[in-house]
C-alpha cells in the first residue's frame, strides 16, 4: 500500500487519462437508413442491416445537454418560454439524457 500512496501523481494521471479517452470516444451512433447494397461513407460505419451509424462522442453530448440547458434559462429569463413548457421540455431532456448517459440512471 505504501507503493501505492508514493506513486499517487502517476496513478492520478493514469485515471485522468483514461477518462479524457471515454470522453472522447464514441458513446452512441447516430442512425441513419442506408440500404445494404450500398457502401457507409466515412465517418459513418456499418451497424446492421439497413443502418449506418456516426459516433458521437461524449464531449458532443454533453455540449449539447448544456446547450438545451442555457436555452431554457434564457427562455425563462426573457419570458419567451412559460415555466410550464420549460418542464415539460425539461422532462424529455431528462429522458433524453437517461439513453445517452450510462450513468444517469437516476432520472425515472
Amino acid at each position: 500500500m505504501s507503493w501505492m500512496n508514493d506513486h499517487k501523481r502517476e496513478w492520478r494521471v493514469v485515471v485522468l487519462v483514461l477518462l479524457l479517452v471515454s470522453i472522447i470516444g464514441p458513446w452512441i451512433f447516430d442512425l441513419i437508413v442506408v440500404p445494404s447494397e450500398y457502401a457507409c461513407l466515412a465517418p459513418a460505419i456499418r451497424l446492421a442491416g439497413d443502418y449506418c451509424g456516426i459516433p458521437m462522442s461524449g464531449i458532443w453530448i454533453l455540449s449539447a445537454a448544456a446547450g438545451i440547458l442555457v436555452n431554457i434559462v434564457v427562455g425563462l429569463v426573457t419570458g419567451t418560454t412559460a415555466f410550464t413548457d420549460c418542464s415539460a421540455s425539461s422532462h424529455s431532456v431528462c429522458l433524453a439524457s437517461c439513453s445517452y448517459y450510462p450513468f444517469s440512471a437516476h432520472c425515472s
